[in-house]
């Protein structure tokens, strides 16, 4: 089979792309762990690298090998575009789901205002990504990132091109989402309960409540008397039924001792997996060796489907080809 690159698309149009999809909310983590990875093992989606998807859910970075998988279960229409979504995302580098509420991927602000550490802060998105920021004078309090989001430490507030603004709280978790119109979205937090209010104005409000399971995953999303339930099998297995009609199926299945496969069952019966392979032996920042695990082979199938693959190698510079 003779193979020819693939068009890559810039790193900064698929983020603009992301913004559009969902907002996860998540509780803020340590970030120390993920700024000592090697490049190579960068989790998320990377605004410097290309891309290249076969599927509107899918995104494979041409450096590093990994694979993030989005998909949207629930979109309510807002004024001027300030849609309230409810979005997974899997990241292949860390085998992990996350699943919540927004306009975006923007997570949340790692520094607490007014204070914090020294080092800038970070912006984390569902995806796994992490977007440092840049100040941009000396002590001015201000940052931005490569994608052009500006931080403003005093108000703990984020900026986007779009004109979208995400207000944090002092723990650098989300509370609003706002455009220059007005519009916004509210977010609290309770014990397993994350809530979502969108306000149309005119006293309409609509809530999406996202309820947590003992381990402290989304269990169930509900609006409007409708629920989504989200099944956890071991490791990142899930299982996503939706209030009616059938399900999506999503299994990691070991191989071999350096491989393993993700497989995505849609609800009409095809299906599309994702064999992994060990590449490129690096060392890390901390000591020790390790291979990165990169995308080698993309098959699907299915009922009245004809099966297929597509086999990705990488040369010396990284890039990839398929």
């Amino acid at each position: 089979m003779s193979r020819s690159a693939i068009p890559i698309r810039p790193r900064h149009l698929i983020l603009s792309a992301l913004l559009s999809i969902a907002l996860i909310v998540w509780a803020a983590a340590p970030l120390c762990a993920q700024d000592a990875e090697h490049p190579m093992e960068a989790k998320g989606i990377q605004p410097t690298r290309g891309s290249f998807s076969l599927l509107p859910w899918k995104s494979i970075d041409t450096y590093s090998g990994s694979v993030v998988l989005t998909f949207t279960d629930l979109v309510l229409q807002g004024n001027s575009g300030l849609d309230l979504r409810v979005t997974r995302a899997f990241n292949s580098k860390g085998a992990s789901w996350k699943i919540g509420i927004g306009p975006s991927m923007i997570l949340f602000a790692d520094v607490p205002p007014p204070y914090g550490p020294a080092s800038p802060p970070k912006v984390r998105t569902a995806d796994g990504g992490l977007q440092t920021m840049f100040e941009t004078a000396q002590n001015s309090g201000v940052y931005v990132t490569t994608s052009l989001w500006r931080y403003t430490k005093s108000t703990a507030t984020l900026e986007t091109p779009e004109g979208v603004i995400y207000h944090f709280f002092s723990d650098g978790r989300l509370s609003q989402i706002a455009d220059v119109f007005g519009n916004t979205i509210d977010v609290t937090y309770e014990t397993g309960l994350t809530r979502a209010v969108q306000h149309l104005g005119n006293g309409q409000d609509r809530e999406v409540v996202l309820a947590e399971d003992a381990q402290g995953r989304v269990h169930t999303v509900t609006y409007s008397g409708r629920t989504w339930t989200y099944e956890y099998g071991t490791g990142s297995n899930l299982t996503v039924l939706p209030p009616v009609g059938p399900s999506w199926a999503f299994v990691k299945t070991i191989t071999g001792t350096e491989t393993w496969t993700f497989t995505v069952t849609t609800p009409t019966g095809g299906w599309v997996a994702y064999d992994f392979a060990a590449y490129d032996r690096f060392a890390r920042k901390h000591g020790g060796l390790a291979h990165t695990m990169k995308v080698h082979y993309r098959r699907s199938g299915g009922a009245q489907i004809t099966a297929g693959t597509w086999e990705v190698t990488y040369d010396g510079n990284h890039r990839l080809w398929a």
